[in-house]
């Protein structure tokens, strides 16, 4: 046995040291937070807008400060680019801070490499195609590409169409050769219906260990036994005697299973009246089987062979069902609940199995003669418009397999022609594959027919490769020359292949990443690529929604984490991993954004659509839980085309389905999270020109349920927009709450328009509305458009930041605390009840006024304000205290009625400005500063409260001592802590 994978705490504790030896290496300070950057899906335009916020933080000399890089889909491109730069270009500490492939290209020195990793990225924004037109290469390459992977496909799905429909030809010959040995058919399909009710009423007791594999098992015996009883039924019924044998062996056989069951429940005598009642149904069930084989066998079918052999078997499963029915009822109460729940789940699937058998004989032999019968009796006309109504739902259920309105889980209307088109394509394959299966049969018998299907079928399916047959092969290599191919050097560019312009040297080993921190070594950030890991096969409740799971490649390992802490972590070394991962083919595998199986978004009819037409960017990777995790792709492809064809991925099998890692959480936050940072800078440059922040909320949602990490971030002043579609900010900033108590900042950048930016980018804004929220299906960017969100980008980054930089950078260093401090008194979103706010501001001041104005209540001055001696000296006599109380009566009744005044005032504000959730609040500091100092010098001049004044649930005081007047535990906790 291999040696176990690895699990989370495990590679925690590697990473950690990768973190520490990095940190030390760049001289960041124990006391710095771990800081995290995220890039989020969205294709170019993602990777666009965050090469400008990059450019910014470069200038705002915060990247030295990243430690872990983050990234999904369109955010990995970008990302892959950041970190083969360093790896390639930064040999030492100095560059890495410096990053000078990151300064713009005004900034540069003069020279043959000036600014050529930004300028390479902008000649290749048409990615996919750098040269496009009618005769360009480019162009053309995409179409044969597709073209030939297509076919190919398309090869090995009809293939296994027709091998099933060529088993279904076989039914009929099958039917007459049994109903021809009568005799025998009969005895061998009544032992195996025998030997599987037995073992069905041996396994029904709920501590039965029988999972469902074996239950569907001991259905299928059931029911293929069916066959054989279905056509001696047919020799008994149209061509023997009239035999009464058949209905005593059906009434023998059911009585005793009936014994059987109460035997079983140990209930004797409900096991007398079970086998009563349904050995008598057993009988007259066989009967009514006769009649219904006599019956159906003498009717002229619009069909060119018989019927029976296609209902016989179903009618035979279903009577069984229904004796099965009644075996319940006799039974009643002395049958307990979960043995009734598991015969109910059983005859579920012999019913599965019937129907099943029944689609397969139909579309096999009279589906294909209904087809031509019925188009022939149709008008040219009516032909004509079938055909291109047809063609024209199908053709747009592709396009809309893909559309952001199409999903597996909503009923929009994309979704509705998505499946229905779908739908009808499969019909229309069955059914013309179907046609040509039975024009060979009829032409040359069945066995012939099989055996070549078979043997083509076979070296498809064994030599097509699922994974460099799909479209990720094709999209890897034009991401590597573009986004990878921008660290080259120009000696290192001029070994590009000259016909086609790739470079064999241009993709990086991840695992070269992880190597030693020496002076050649990258000590760029530690990298992180999400993918999704599809789970659409999976019964486990806990993903039936999301459908998938995160699964990562980083320079150390690649696996995923069990979310819930348990034991199904799987990570295995990068380097040893499908023998070895290199980036270029994580970050495809990221962005593989249409897929058959998209996580939360798997449809199985519109998988079966895209796997035929081959929009496939997805990849097969071994299972890293299994033992063969270091081999590269499937040896037997059809089990897995089959199981990306219907949606049914899982993580259970030696290999698994990976696809864009937005089909999991598309802000790349999440591991982030896992990983416990304390400052995260999320970039959002994601489709989302409603702004409904859909993936935002999801990573909320994903981080309290998986990890009870509570994300608190109010995004108003990015989602509010004015009369022009303009935002208030492009940010906000946000509080991660961990379970263990410490807490971290989220520093969310979206993809906005505020109307400051500058006029270059308010111009492009103006020709193109959808501005920054184009469609992401747009991968072919021109320059205007490159350039736009670039400086957008930029512009944000600098915005955002720049003014805590400067406020918190000290000779060249940035003190973290006082940063994240900043960043919130600046972002945070205005705090609720700025009326209340303003209200008790002018309370607080009428309260110091009355003091101020009485000379008698002078001797408070030092009581509220300590520092009272050291600004006036000589000045706050205690003079007419008594103790620490004022011993004048009318003295004393004045300071009475303001401590009752000043406690209420306290509670109005604690309970309109919501101190309870948001004590922290830069817009509430001043009160929690003001509430803090008097509880660190507590006016003990003041008398105490009144026990009988009312108080609001959660706002306590404490009357022991007027020195403990003021107190409420909770308010006191947070203004410390604040």
């Amino acid at each position: 046995m291999s040696e176990e994978a690895k699990s989370w705490i495990e590679v925690q504790a590697e990473e950690k040291t990768w973190i520490d030896r990095l940190r030390d290496s760049r001289g960041i300070k124990e006391s710095d937070p771990t800081v995290g950057l995220a890039f989020s899906g969205g294709g170019i335009r993602s990777a666009t807008l965050n090469l400008g916020i990059l450019q910014a933080l470069q200038s705002l000399g915060l990247l030295k400060y990243v430690q872990y890089l983050s990234t999904v889909s369109g955010g990995g491109y970008i990302g892959g680019w950041l970190v083969t730069n360093y790896f390639r270009r930064c040999k030492d500490t100095r560059d890495v801070e410096k990053a000078e492939f990151l300064t713009r290209e005004r900034d540069q020195p003069d020279g043959p490499e000036k600014g050529y990793a930004v300028r390479h990225l902008r000649q290749y924004s048409r990615y996919l195609a750098p040269r496009t037109g009618f005769f360009s290469a480019d162009t053309w390459s995409i179409a044969t590409i597709w073209i030939r992977n297509t076919l190919l496909i398309q090869m090995a799905v009809v293939l296994a169409i027709a091998l099933v429909l060529t088993g279904g030809h076989g039914i009929h010959p099958l039917s007459d050769w049994l109903a021809g040995t009568h005799e025998t058919g009969a005895a061998a399909g009544a032992v195996f219906l025998t030997l599987g009710l037995i073992l069905a009423v041996a396994n029904a007791g709920p501590k039965s260990r029988l999972g469902q594999g074996g239950v569907v098992g001991i259905a299928s015996l059931i029911f293929f036994s069916s066959l054989a009883l279905a056509s001696a039924a047919k020799w008994w019924a149209v061509e023997g005697p009239a035999s009464r044998t058949p209905l005593f062996v059906a009434g023998g056989l059911f009585f005793f299973m009936g014994l059987s069951g109460g035997w079983v429940a140990r209930k004797p005598a409900a096991g007398l009246r079970a086998a009563i009642m349904i050995g008598a149904a057993g009988a007259a069930g066989c009967a009514f089987i006769l009649a219904a084989a006599a019956y159906v066998e003498g009717q002229c079918c619009w069909m060119p062979k018989p019927w029976w052999p296609l209902l016989g078997p179903p009618l035979v499963t279903l009577t069984l069902c229904g004796i099965l029915t009644l075996h319940i009822g006799a039974m009643g109460r002395d049958m307990d609940d979960l043995r009734r729940e598991w015969w109910s789940r059983f005859t579920a699937w012999l019913t599965v199995l019937s129907f099943s058998y029944s689609v397969l004989g139909i579309a096999a032999v009279p589906g294909p003669y209904w087809l031509i019968q019925g188009w022939q009796s149709l008008s040219a006309a009516i032909q004509s418009a079938g055909a291109a109504g047809i063609l024209g739902l199908i053709g747009t259920a592709i396009v809309s397999g893909k559309s952001d309105k199409t999903d597996g889980n909503s009923g929009g209307v994309m979704s509705l022609v998505a499946d229905y088109g779908a739908y009808a394509f499969i019909a229309l394959l069955i059914l013309s594959v179907g046609l040509g299966v039975s024009t060979a049969v009829e032409r040359f018998s069945p066995w012939p027919v099989l055996i070549v299907i078979s043997a083509l079928g076979t070296f498809a399916w064994l030599c097509f490769d699922l994974n460099e047959f799909s479209m990720n092969p094709f999209y890897r290599n034009r991401l590597v020359r573009a986004f990878l191919g921008a660290s080259l050097k120009a000696e290192e560019r001029a070994r590009s292949q000259p016909f086609t312009g790739f470079n064999a040297d241009v993709d990086v080993r991840i695992a070269d990443l992880a190597a030693d921190l020496g002076d050649e070594s990258y000590k760029g950030p530690y990298p992180i690529i999400n993918t999704a890991l599809n789970r659409g096969g999976d019964s486990d409740l806990d993903v039936q929604e999301r459908q998938a799971q995160n699964f990562i490649f980083t320079p150390l390992y690649c696996g995923t984490a069990d979310p819930h802490g348990g034991s199904q972590d799987a990570f295995r070394p990068t380097r040893e991993y499908r023998k070895n991962t290199f980036y270029g083919t994580a970050i495809a595998i990221s962005g593989a954004a249409a897929s058959p199986n998209m996580g939360f978004n798997t449809s199985p009819a519109v998988a079966f659509l895209m796997t035929m037409f081959n929009v496939r960017l997805g990849w097969w990777v071994p299972n890293p839980a299994m033992d063969a995790w270091k081999k590269k792709a499937p040896h037997f492809q059809l089990r897995y085309l089959v199981k990306e064809m219907a949606g049914a991925a899982g993580a259970g099998s030696k290999h698994v389905y990976l696809s864009d890692g937005g089909h999991f959480e598309n802000l790349a936050v999440y591991e982030l999270l896992r990983r416990r940072c304390r400052f995260i800078i999320a970039c959002d440059g994601e489709q989302d020109a409603n702004l409904t922040f859909e993936s935002l909320a999801g990573l909320i949602r994903k981080a309290w349920i998986d990890f009870q990490i509570i994300v608190r971030i109010d995004v108003n002043g990015i989602g509010q927009r004015d009369s022009n579609g303009l935002s208030r900010s492009h940010c906000a900033v946000g509080r991660i709450l961990y379970p263990e108590g410490d807490e971290g900042v989220l520093l969310y950048i979206k993809s906005s328009v505020t109307g400051d930016e500058p006029a270059d980018i308010m111009q492009y804004r103006a020709s193109s509305p959808t501005f920054p929220h184009e469609s992401t299906g747009d991968q072919f960017f021109s320059e205007n458009q490159f350039e736009s969100y670039r400086n957008l980008g930029f512009h944000i980054g600098r915005t955002t930041m720049q003014a805590a930089v400067d406020e918190c950078q000290h000779h060249g260093a940035i003190d973290w605390s006082q940063f994240m401090v900043a960043l919130r008194q600046r972002w945070m979103a205005p705090a609720a009840g700025s009326a209340d706010f303003t209200r008790h501001t002018e309370a607080l001041k009428k309260f110091w006024e009355r003091i101020g104005s009485d000379p008698k209540l002078a001797f408070l001055d030092p009581e509220f304000f300590p520092e009272w001696q050291q600004i006036v000296p000589g000045a706050g006599s205690t003079k007419g205290v008594t103790g620490d109380l004022p011993a004048d009566p009318v003295v004393f009744r004045k300071a009475f009625y303001l401590s009752q005044e000043l406690l209420q005032l306290m509670e109005d504000v604690y309970i309109d400005l919501k101190l309870e959730d948001f004590s922290s609040h830069p817009d509430n500091r001043g009160w929690m500063n003001l509430f803090k100092h008097w509880t660190w010098h507590p006016p003990s001049a003041l008398p105490g409260p009144c026990p009988a004044a009312p108080t609001a649930r959660g706002f306590r005081c404490s009357p022991k001592t007027p020195s403990g007047s003021m107190s409420q535990p909770s308010l006191w906790k947070r203004a410390k802590r604040a």
